[in-house]
């Protein structure tokens, strides 16, 4: 299978908190296609899978 790779940039300022919550959460698109063939007219699933969006949340703790 491929390979992604995503960053996010994150400044966490100690004068706010010494301490973060850290969370990614990533969204996928899941399902299958059908594909008719066009001289058997055979119908065939296949399945598909696909990273829909990224979002990184940080929040301070206290």
């Amino acid at each position: 299978s491929d390979s992604v790779t995503i960053e996010h940039d994150v400044t966490l300022d100690g004068d706010v908190s010494n301490r973060f919550e850290i969370v990614w959460i990533d969204t996928w698109r899941k399902g299958y296609v059908e594909i008719t063939g066009h001289t058997d007219h055979e119908t065939t699933k296949v399945p598909f899978e696909f990273r829909e969006s990224t979002q990184l949340t940080v929040k301070p703790l206290d």
